[in-house]
């Protein structure tokens, strides 16, 4: 926090969830916009409202409409292929001497499982939780078609990991980056 002290920003953004640090940054007089990016349609929210806050309206708004557009075309596309894939997506893993040990993965009632449902794709979390930790065996178990993975070098590792000794399909490994990151402070020159 010193050294955002130090940068002397007008704002910060971060997701409503962080209260600590939303505590701190009031205790600090330092102004936040909590953003509520739980879903879609809050990512979507959040981008008009950091478009507003930086005088930005056009632009997030154009990046919205692109955003909405595409979602739409890709719903369309996958329906249109009619073949509903079981899709894994990790959150989180620990790694014990070089293999997997406990991998999180997001379940029910995120916004993982919610862009799954727009792919027509059957998320391989039963049950509500939101996020699950499983074993290797339970890896194994759920046998995926394809595993989206959101935790660094996870794809790498799971080139050794057989997932399909359950089934007879090899899944499909896809490391993704993170496209944005908490705690991004807002300097408008004023």
């Amino acid at each position: 926090y010193e050294r955002m002290l130090a940068l002397r920003p007008d704002g910060v953004f971060l997701t409503v969830e962080n209260r600590v640090a939303q505590e701190r940054l009031r205790a600090l007089n330092i102004a936040y916009v909590a953003l509520d990016t739980a879903s879609l349609a809050g990512i979507m929210s959040a981008i008009l409202e950091v478009g507003a806050q930086c005088r930005q309206n056009e632009r997030a708004a154009a990046l919205v409409k692109e955003m909405r557009q595409a979602v739409c075309d890709l719903s369309d596309r996958v329906r249109r292929d009619g073949r509903r894939r079981s899709v894994m997506v990790t959150v989180g893993r620990d790694f014990n001497a070089g293999t997997i040990r406990d991998v999180c993965l997001a379940g029910k009632n995120t916004i993982y499982d919610e862009m799954l449902e727009i792919l027509s794709a059957e998320n391989v979390v039963h049950g509500g939780l939101p996020y699950a930790p499983v074993g290797r065996e339970g890896v194994i178990r759920m046998n995926p078609d394809v595993i989206i993975d959101l935790a660094p070098d996870m794809a790498a590792r799971c080139r050794g990991l057989d997932v399909s000794a359950t089934g007879s399909r090899p899944a499909r490994a896809l490391a993704l980056r993170p496209l944005a990151r908490e705690g991004l402070a807002l300097r408008t020159g004023r």
